[in-house]
């Protein structure tokens, strides 16, 4: 379901290759593996930061000792990047049934919409509150229903690296047969959600855990070192957003989400996928 999202709401923005099989793993050598990696270290964007309690000139000096025997290469900008930051999005909602040879027999069912992107600090942390709102209401719907049974995830992935690429999704792997009635009340109670708002208690207990997530990240070396090195290709924003979320989250309430709700759930960023087994 997921690998069919990619196809029809993002094409051609992010080109994957097939995966490999068994046979053309077994056909790479380490020459093929060190080839590969020259050309990349070679020619590829690269980025670094250095994070931590140590001197400057040391950091410097280890630096260029690490990196300096690589060749110039351009780097990465906002520019060079705007290019892949354009999205066109469908007029209506994207609605698709598939059917798929699959190993087991499940089904997969994904319902939500495109999502803010992640300097959209703000939107993309109501719409974090919405999705941990909206995971424990399904979690009690399926869990009172002995005829439903699914898992549940709800999750909102807020944009990166070209803009329109957040997502707000529910993705449920159910019995085929009970696929239909899944879906339609994934779809139920996020229309609800969206109405509604949730509680000031949901918002509440969200809240917490975005502050704690939000705290761990910010002593975070690794945390601070890949928002570095982001902020050279970004302009700045994975920086802002690293230093930012902690308050934000705080200052968020009841009203914020529900009006960030009925900015982002629009027909034309909303989508439906069922993927079902096939019966050869």
């Amino acid at each position: 379901a997921l690998t069919l999202f990619e196809k029809h709401v993002t094409p051609g923005l992010r080109e994957r290759g097939s995966s490999l099989n068994e046979s053309d793993l077994a056909r790479i050598d380490a020459d093929a593996v060190n080839a590969w990696l020259t050309r990349l270290l070679a020619t590829g964007p690269l980025t670094a930061s250095i994070v931590g309690d140590i001197d400057r000139d040391v950091a410097l000096r280890l630096g260029a000792a690490a990196l300096g025997g690589l060749p110039d290469r351009a780097t990465a900008s906002p520019s060079r990047l705007s290019s892949s930051r354009l999205v066109r999005f469908p007029t209506e909602m994207l609605r698709m049934r598939s059917e798929a040879p699959l190993a087991e027999p499940i089904g997969a069912v994904v319902v939500g919409f495109r999502s803010a992107d992640r300097w959209e600090v703000r939107d993309a942390l109501a719409l974090d509150i919405a999705s941990a709102a909206l995971e424990s209401r399904l979690r009690t719907r399926i869990d009172e229903d002995p005829r439903l049974a699914a898992s549940i995830l709800v999750w909102n992935l807020d944009g990166e690296y070209y803009a329109g690429s957040g997502r707000f999704w529910v993705r449920a792997v159910v019995n085929p047969a009970d696929a239909e009635g899944v879906r339609e009340l994934i779809s139920t109670e996020l229309a609800r959600l969206v109405e509604t708002g949730p509680t000031p208690e949901e918002v509440e207990r969200a809240r917490r855990s975005i502050v704690e997530r939000a705290g761990r990240r910010n002593e975070s070396a690794r945390s601070w070192a890949e928002a570095l090195a982001r902020d050279a290709a970004l302009g700045g924003e994975p920086v802002l957003v690293l230093r930012s979320r902690e308050d934000v989250a705080r200052s968020i309430t009841v009203a914020d989400v529900r009006e960030a709700l009925s900015r982002y759930s629009v027909p034309e960023r909303s989508f439906e996928i069922m993927v079902l087994p096939r019966r050869d």
